[in-house]
Formats: structure tokens, sequence, C-alpha cells
């Protein structure tokens, strides 16, 4: 009797942990994250600092689904990021005139948001531009919209100045902004939306063109999204020229790209001071004077040798000094394992990130620019790694059904006592 009530606990704690031990990256729940003073913020009120990578390949020509892979969003969740810079095309969403192609979000975006909530990362959805279109041979803005213009680079110039001097482009790109959040405006995993990559002002072409031309495509963009979705943070990129100041408050992220001496031949350590100087002046501007978290949503180097592996050594311990969040550029199956593990290396989050899986929270680190923000700062806590809490469940349970396992093959008694037992069990399995 003894033995047969050992078997059948034996059996019971076997059975009941593989059908309850969890996907040891089953996520958090994550809530919409918001906006509270200078820091990003998660539905607790918790300070959020995203760091992660940018994952390009939706954002030219008509797309292929095998750009991105579920294997990657693990890689990321191990690696310690919690977000993915997601580029889309506003060419691929409205390849004609007034025809949104919400099948273009079915087939490549929707799918990436459910990996990234699998794993529990946050997306942000970046309408990308690069040399403004394929017709300039870059991407981005749709073929339509530059057709009047010379494939050339003077021509780039000009179909760029036409679109900050044209509210009806404007217009069709506020209106396919419109639809992507009425899409997403109910998905949490979504962190925000970046309305335009790289803004760049060509005042060669307009003299009269400043950063008030993109503020004021900025506020007719947001005012259109917010009609449709009140949830999401909203990430907007600087033009060349911003003149420190915008008229919306709610929900707003400044996202600078970071790139000082990136295309060096060679970077040499000493040449930090030009790094920090020029992280000081963008903290100064957006977080400083306007008010506004920050969050870099690009940066990079490209050395001819393995000095970029400083600079980004040196960049990653710049914006953990001033707790401000990131996304690498850019992530590419191209590039190799070999190079992504050199890069994670150098980013090193196991040492300066509060999402790594030795440590679960950190305290936010002193900024020298403000003390008001430091002490605010210092009384709060990093968002936890949401896949640390069950590798040591899955552990114990795994050691409890090996051991479980061992003992009853090693015993002739409870070997032939546990077959009573083998229907149920290989049914309880089965259903799980």
């Amino acid at each position: 009797m003894r033995t047969r009530t050992l078997t059948t606990l034996l059996v019971l704690v076997l059975t009941l942990g593989l059908t309850f031990v969890p996907n040891i990256f089953a996520a958090k729940a994550q809530g919409f994250l918001s906006v509270q003073g200078t820091q990003i913020v998660d539905s607790s009120g918790r300070p959020v600092l995203l760091r992660g990578v940018n994952y390009p390949g939706y954002d030219s020509g008509a797309g292929d689904p095998s750009l991105h892979s579920e294997s990657a969003y693990e890689m990321f969740a191990r690696s310690g990021f919690n977000v993915v810079r997601l580029p889309i095309s506003w060419g691929n969403l409205e390849p004609y005139p007034g025809m949104f192609y919400e099948s273009y979000l079915a087939r490549y975006v929707d799918r990436d948001i459910r990996w990234a909530k699998k794993y529990g990362i946050y997306i942000i959805l970046d309408m990308h531009q690069f040399n403004w279109a394929s017709r300039f041979g870059g991407s981005g803005v749709p073929d339509w919209a530059v057709t009047q213009f010379q494939p050339t680079q003077t021509g780039m110039l000009q179909a760029v100045s036409e679109f900050w001097n044209s509210s009806a482009l404007q217009d069709h790109l506020a209106k396919v902004w419109t639809k992507v959040a009425l899409r997403y405006a109910k998905e949490p995993t979504v962190a925000g939306y970046d309305i335009l990559n790289e803004p760049w002002i060509y005042s060669s072409v307009i003299p009269n063109l400043n950063a008030s031309h993109v503020d004021s495509f900025y506020v007719k963009v947001i005012k259109s999204i917010r009609r449709v979705d009140s949830n999401h943070t909203i990430f907007l990129e600087p033009a060349n020229s911003h003149t420190n100041s915008f008229p919306v408050k709610d929900k707003i992220v400044w996202s600078p790209h970071f790139y000082p001496l990136s295309f060096a031949p060679h970077y040499h350590p000493l040449n930090i001071t030009v790094l920090r100087a020029d992280l000081d002046a963008k903290f100064k501007r957006f977080v400083l004077e306007m008010g506004s978290p920050m969050w870099i949503g690009e940066f990079g180097a490209f050395m001819q040798d393995a000095s970029s592996e400083q600079w980004l050594r040196d960049a990653v311990a710049l914006f953990d000094n001033y707790q401000v969040g990131w996304a690498w550029w850019a992530y590419s199956r191209t590039r190799g394992g070999l190079t992504f593990t050199n890069l994670m290396k150098a980013f090193d989050l196991s040492m300066t990130s509060s999402f790594s899986t030795n440590v679960s929270s950190q305290p936010m680190r002193e900024s020298k620019l403000n003390s008001r923000i430091a002490q605010f700062n210092s009384s709060t806590t990093d968002q936890p790694a949401p896949i640390v809490p069950w590798n040591a469940y899955n552990a114990l349970l795994l050691s409890i059904a090996l051991i479980a396992t061992s003992v009853i093959a090693s015993s002739p008694a409870l070997r032939r006592c546990s077959a009573i037992y083998k229907p149920r069990m290989k049914s309880a399995v089965s259903d799980f």
C-alpha cells in the first residue's frame, strides 16, 4: 500500500509539473506605456528604460516575410533587449493614392507583434524613409508622390521640400497613420508611434523652410491619431534646426538619433568627449529645456576596424549614465552570429541593464545635468525582466520530474505498480 501511494504521488507530481510548466519566455502582461514628467513609465507608473534594436526589412520593396523570424525575437529577449523599433513604409501602406493596404500590416507587422508579445518585448512602429523614395535610390515615400521629380539628388531635395510645403501630401500620411493607429489602438505591446524617420530640412531648395514646418506636420498627425487612439505614446524625431518648443506635451517622447564620429575610419577612446558633448546637448535640449523624455531611436558605429566596438561600449555607458533608452541600428540576419555576439559584449547588458537575468531591478542613476531629475530617479526602479521569474520555477519542476522518473525506473516494485497509472498519465500529458 505504501509503495502504491508513493508511486501515485510521484506520478501526480510529474503530471502536474508537465501540465503547468509555463514557457520560460511567457511574458508578464504588458500595460500601455505612457509619459510622466521626463520619464517613460509603465501602467503602474514605474519608469521603464527601453533598450533594444532596430529590426528592418519591411520598410523597402515589396517586402519578404522570411526577413523576420520568431527566433530573432527570442534572441533579443535572451540578450536583455526589451524593445524593437520596427521600420514600416508609407509606400507599402498607400501604394496608390487613397488606397490603404491593411494586408501589409496583417502579413508583416501583426506577426512581429505576436512574437514580441510572446517574449515580453515592446514594439515601436517607425514610419521609415531613407533617401526619401525608391525613385532616388531609397525607400519610404510612395512612388506616386514623387513622379514629377528627376531621379537625382536635386530631384530628391525638391521632393522633400515639396512634402513640407504640401498640405495635401501631409494629409495622405496623416490618414495612413490614423489607419495604423485604429488597428493597434488597443494593443499594449506597441509602445508607440515614431511619426517619421529623420525629417531633415533641405533649406537649399526652399530658403524659408525650417523646423516649424515639421512641427506643424507633427501636430496634424498627432491630432489625427488621437481621434482614434488615446493610449499610445508618440515618438518625435527633431528636425535638424529644432526651435526647442512644441505645443503638444501629452505622451510625447523626443527621439533624436546618435551618430557622432560613427562614420570615421577609426575611433579612439579619448574621443568619448565628443560623444559626451553630443549627448549632453541633446539631453539639455529635450529633457531639461523641453521637459520631455528622450529616447535614442538609432545609434551605431561603422568604423573600418574593431574600434567600432569601443565606440559602442562608450555610447552605451553614456546612455546608462544619463538613463536614456536606445535602439541600436540595426539587426540583420546577414550580419552573422559572431558579429552579433561581439556587439552584445559591447552592449554588456548583463552589467549595465536592469533587465538582465542576474539583477531584477536597479535604481536609476544620477544625472549630472539636473539634480531635481536625479532625485526623482533615485527613488524609483526599472521594470523587471519578464522572463526571469520562470527560470527557477522550470528548473525546480524539471528536477522533481527527473527524480520521480529515476525512482520509478530503479524500483521493480514501483514499475509494476506504476503501470496501473500509465494510461491516465499519458492522457493528461497529451491534453496539454
